[in-house]
């Protein structure tokens, strides 16, 4: 199971990480939202934490999904990983 998750390092400041098979990896730093502070501090699933139809109303939690689909992407061409449901489908 994939799983995303951000958590305050520093005073107005969430990190997001998400753990692959047991592996952490580091995504992004943004500034810290409430809204998205809720949504993703216990951790969430990937496919609940990058669907938009997910995000509620509230806009800094879909700005937020969409810089997670970028480094995610990232991520799966540094580390050679494949995550998303797209990169599984190609590399079949």
């Amino acid at each position: 199971m994939t799983k995303i998750y951000c958590k305050e390092e520093k005073r107005g400041q969430h990190e997001f990480y998400i753990v692959v098979d047991k592996d952490e990896y580091y995504l992004f730093s943004q500034n810290y939202r409430a809204g998205v502070d809720s949504y993703y501090r216990g951790g969430v699933q990937l496919n609940k934490g990058i669907c938009h139809g997910m995000g509620k109303t509230d806009c800094a939690i879909h700005r937020t999904m969409d810089k997670l689909k970028k480094q995610i992407r990232y991520i799966e061409q540094e580390y050679d990983l494949a995550i998303l449901k797209q990169t599984k489908m190609r590399a079949a």
